[in-house]
């Protein structure tokens, strides 16, 4: 567990404005930090872990935005922000939070009749509803909802969730990364390979079915899968054989910047490991949602963490599969994405072997 665990406060700084209880709202993140400081402190005694530090801006100093707060929000663990003043800089940190996946936690004030002053963007999202910004009604609120960003109490609520991931169904930073990714990985390497004329198709003089993507089954198998497939295969006394190979040459294609391309084949197939989709296992989001999963010790914390690994996956591989049809030339028929199971299979058909008794068990799925 890395520690410490970084909190960042943020609201409107200056003005006279005052709420409806007479309190300046420039004074809100005095009452906000003193609170906070308070949970973390009976947090650390209650359970001695994790150290919290807190953060909270101090907007009058030059270059402090670009120099510091960025830094503070892009490694923060949990964003707790006063919005109850609507102020226009609140909420431009509030987005760029969002936008990150870091847990964030708006505190409004709340209406007579006891529903949030929120905005229309916060509506229905994981808040803070609080009568005043008195230090004891803000402990009283924030303290179990700190917890369960900390350690994961409350498995029905989700502290990261926010419109903006929602509608992307990623945090955005992550959803613009695995497409990135993706289209890096056809424009550089699969367009070569799908090319109607003068491609590795018309290389090889025997016909092959289409070039299949091995789909890993979480970030950490993208890397090595290659390996992994290729093992798997030989298990299986199929070969696997570097296109190109038998002929004392790599297959090579002259639009491709370096030429040379490592194109290999098993049975009717040709096939190739997202390798670049590995780079998702190292981002900063991915430690983050791991680490909240290691404090809570859940299953229903585990399961989070792999429900947002396969999202990554199924944006690569949704990308992957929609490219063909912006590159002319490409003949889209040719792609496909399957498991290593799936493929051990369709490689054994292509070849005309039987399906083992065995399969399923040699994939660990038991009799």
């Amino acid at each position: 567990m890395r520690e410490p665990f970084d909190i960042f406060i943020g609201g409107p700084m200056g003005g006279t404005q005052q709420d409806a209880h007479g309190l300046p709202f420039a004074d809100h993140i005095q009452r906000l930090k003193a609170a906070v400081e308070r949970a973390a402190t009976e947090i650390v005694h209650e359970n001695g872990a994790p150290n919290i530090k807190i953060y909270t801006p101090e907007l009058d100093d030059s270059g402090m935005i670009t120099s510091r707060v960025f830094g503070i929000l892009d490694t923060a663990e949990l964003g707790i922000m006063d919005v109850s003043a609507g102020s226009p800089s609140v909420m431009y940190e509030l987005a760029m939070l969002h936008a990150l996946g870091i847990p964030t936690i708006p505190v409004v004030m709340a209406d007579k009749d006891g529903s949030p002053q929120s905005s229309f963007y916060l509506q229905g999202t994981y808040q803070a509803v609080v009568e005043s910004f008195e230090e004891d009604v803000l402990f009283a609120k924030l303290m179990p909802m700190i917890k369960t960003v900390i350690f994961g109490d409350d498995a029905g609520m989700n502290p990261a969730a926010n419109p903006m991931s929602e509608y992307y169904g990623l945090p955005l930073v992550e959803a613009s990364a695995s497409t990135g990714l993706a289209t890096g990985y056809f424009h550089n390497f699969m367009r070569h390979i799908l090319k109607a004329n003068g491609g590795v198709f018309d290389f090889i003089e025997d016909e092959v079915f289409k070039m299949v993507v091995i789909r890993p089954r979480d970030l950490e198998e993208a890397e090595g899968l290659s390996q992994v497939v290729q093992r798997k295969l030989k298990s299986f006394d199929i070969d696997v054989e570097l296109i190109g190979e038998r002929d004392g040459k790599v297959y090579q294609d002259r639009e491709q910047a370096r030429g040379k391309m490592l194109v290999f084949r098993a049975g009717g197939y040709l096939f190739d490991t997202p390798a670049p989709l590995a780079a998702q296992n190292k981002s900063p989001r991915m430690k983050r949602i791991r680490l909240m999963a290691e404090r809570a010790k859940t299953d229903a914390a585990n399961a989070a963490v792999q429900k947002f690994e396969q999202r990554m996956i199924d944006d690569f591989m949704a990308t992957l599969a929609r490219l063909p049809q912006d590159y002319p030339g490409s003949v889209s028929r040719r792609l496909g994405v399957a498991t290593i199971k799936d493929f051990v299979r369709m490689v054994l058909v292509s070849l005309g072997r039987e399906i083992p008794d065995d399969f399923d068990r040699r994939f660990g799925v038991p009799d």
